[in-house]
This record gives C-alpha cells, structure tokens and sequence, in this order.
C-alpha cells in the first residue's frame, strides 16, 4: 500500500485497515508523519509527487494493466447506472 503525502490518521483508521503482512510505503516530506500510528516497511521521506513520478517510470509497462482499468471502468459505470436509477425513483415519489 502507497501513501503518498498522507499520515495514517483518522481518515485512514489510523492504518488499522491494512494488513501487517502488507508492505506499507510512505511517502511524505514529514519523517515525523509518514511514521504516525503506524511504521512503514519502506519510507521514501521528501515530495511524494515526485516519488510517485519516479516510482511510475521505473515500472514503466508493468504498471499498465488495461484488464483492470477496464474492469474498474466497468465497475464505475454501473455505480452510477445504479444511483441514476435511484435517483430517478426518488423524483417520481
């Protein structure tokens, strides 16, 4: 799991959500931050856009997955097919 500029705070359930056994990177300027509530596996301590950047042009072809864009895509569509149709019942009551 990458957290790219984000401590693992409230909005994060303080990293309890994560599984040990996964490996947790932290990104962020703050070493103070990137170790809050929870220690990372790997810490990458400076601009968390640029090491995002870098982390994405080292991976180069391996980080495209069309299959799973496609799916999450899919999966996008009919979320909001479903709130359409939600929404549609709610003006008609």
């Amino acid at each position: 799991m990458l957290l790219a500029g984000v401590p693992c705070d409230f909005r994060l359930d303080y990293g309890k959500h994560v599984r040990r056994s996964a490996t947790l990177i932290a990104a962020n300027r703050s070493r103070k931050d990137a170790r809050l509530n929870r220690r990372p596996s790997i810490e990458a301590i400076g601009d968390a856009g640029r090491f995002v950047t870098a982390l994405a042009g080292e991976l180069g072809d391996r980080a495209r997955r069309p299959e799973w864009i496609a799916a999450l895509a899919a999966r996008d569509a009919e979320r909001e097919a479903e709130i359409e149709a939600d929404a549609a019942r709610a003006a008609r009551t």
